[in-house]
């Protein structure tokens, strides 16, 4: 079991991950995405939230991130939507 778990603790570690942000901007919500590594990376991001309570988006894509450079991608809601519980996950390889 010692081995698994070391093994598993290896592969997670592996990969670099970004510093993610989401944000609400004037009704939209933003993803921003800095990678601080000196390596490339290809990421996967799924984004959800609910607006005005009821409805529920989910928006999913992929960004690829240089090294040292930051990216953002926003998804267009109503100005007078009320956004709630919003969501991200984000991995990279």
């Amino acid at each position: 079991i010692i081995t698994l778990l070391a093994l598993l603790s290896d592969s997670t570690f592996a990969a670099s991950l970004p510093v993610v942000e989401t944000s609400v901007q004037d009704g939209n919500v933003v993803l921003s995405l800095t990678n601080n590594e000196a390596v490339n990376l290809n990421c996967h991001y799924s984004v959800s939230w609910f607006v005005n309570t009821l409805n529920f988006r989910k928006e999913f894509g992929n960004i690829s991130l240089a090294a040292n450079s930051a990216s953002a991608v926003s998804f267009k809601n109503d100005i007078y939507d009320h956004i709630t519980h919003v969501r991200t996950k984000v991995t990279c390889e």
